[in-house]
């Protein structure tokens, strides 16, 4: 048995399915584009709501949003390590090299298992 609806059941996200169901996610935005779009003397008046509606099919504002919220916590982590490091090569000088290599070790895996 598998858990995949039968072809027969399914719906895509602009809400035209298989069988020509009106229930997918995006459907009443689509019917809010069309509503504009044959009401509006300008078609420039519904981009905003053309933009909604494919925004819902693609999510693609919503996954850029997320690849730069994850490149900016790549970015302050290596930053952090960065310091960490510093810090060591400075205390080296006074705490001993292998001391201050270990604790900067440890704390950088201490950052990682915090990000995870």
């Amino acid at each position: 048995a598998t858990n995949q609806p039968s072809r027969h059941e399914c719906t895509m996200a602009s809400g035209f399915g298989c069988k020509g169901g009106m229930t997918g996610r995006c459907y009443s935005l689509w019917m809010d584009f069309s509503e504009c779009m044959s009401d509006a003397s300008e078609p420039q008046k519904c981009f905003s709501k053309r933009d909604d509606y494919l925004e819902c099919l693609h999510h693609r504002k919503e996954i850029q949003r997320l690849n730069i919220m994850a490149s900016t916590a790549k970015a302050e982590m290596k930053r952090q390590e960065a310091e960490i490091w510093a810090t060591a090569a400075t205390e080296s000088k006074t705490k001993g090299y292998f001391t201050s290599m270990w604790n900067a070790y440890s704390a950088v895996e201490e950052l990682k298992k915090a990000a995870a």
